[in-house]
């Protein structure tokens, strides 16, 4: 990312942490845990899968979120990935602002991702736009209860940079320990009745082993700022971290 466009994510986070005196802020604690895999069909393309296991550590450790991730690769070469995929998320009420009912979303996206190694540091960048089908519901006048009442439609971009540090060997290879540092952006490309383009911003770092690559495993801690939808109400989500990714290579199989 240039400085222009660090500069402008800059001012969106620095404007609404700005407001927060007009916000009802509260903070929580959570738990995730983590499985990503990027599958090698051949040299060019592999298969993508992710899933989280979101839990809230101030409810008895119930549900927060769930989601499954299923997309495809293609490597333009060895520093530009291409990815396209989708999500399905099911969010759950919890916390201090909970939502009223259990809400699913199907996600479709696109990514660019930017790979950059300066010496030690090895430095990602994704740029991803996604399209969000999102369950509306509403009360039913007979019953009481909630009914499906059709489908919400938005738009989002996100900007995540990812550093990995070796510590005990000059590069990432196997058995290696390494510090990682990195920081995600959302942005809403259609704000709601309340002016609010910052939807979340998420930040964190952790210690990682890698046995070799493709295979290692993350801990650590991530500060999630999360704006509601009205812009009025907003959570810190102080959030324990555990990450296991494994690739599997099927291109192995095919030869």
């Amino acid at each position: 990312m240039n400085k222009k466009g660090i500069t402008v994510l800059s001012i969106l986070i620095m404007n609404t942490i700005g407001t927060f005196a007009q916000k009802q802020v509260v903070n929580q604690n959570h738990n995730w845990l983590m499985y990503v895999g990027n599958h090698k069909l051949n040299d060019k393309w592999e298969l993508h899968t992710l899933y989280h296991f979101r839990r809230s550590l101030d409810d008895n450790y119930a549900w927060q979120q769930s989601l499954l991730r299923a997309g495809v690769n293609y490597k333009m070469d060895k520093n530009i990935l291409l990815s396209v995929g989708a999500d399905w998320v099911v969010s759950f009420p919890y916390g201090q602002q909970p939502s009223k009912y259990t809400n699913n979303e199907l996600t479709g996206w696109q990514a660019v991702i930017v790979k950059q190694n300066i010496g030690r540091l090895n430095m990602m960048h994704r740029y991803r736009i996604e399209e969000r089908f999102i369950q509306k519901k509403a009360i039913d006048a007979v019953e009481g209860n909630y009914v499906n009442d059709g489908i919400k439609y938005a738009n989002r971009f996100r900007y995540w940079y990812n550093l990995n540090v070796p510590i005990n060997k000059p590069t990432m290879q196997e058995k290696t320990w390494y510090l990682n540092g990195w920081n995600e952006v959302f942005i809403d490309l259609e704000p709601g009745p309340v002016y609010n383009l910052l939807n979340q911003n998420r930040i964190g770092a952790n210690v990682g082993y890698q046995w070799r690559k493709g295979f290692n495993l993350q801990a650590g801690y991530m500060n999630q700022l999360l704006v509601k939808a009205d812009a009025h109400k907003a959570e810190i989500n102080h959030t324990i971290m555990l990450q296991l990714q494994y690739d599997l290579d099927f291109s192995k199989n095919t030869k």
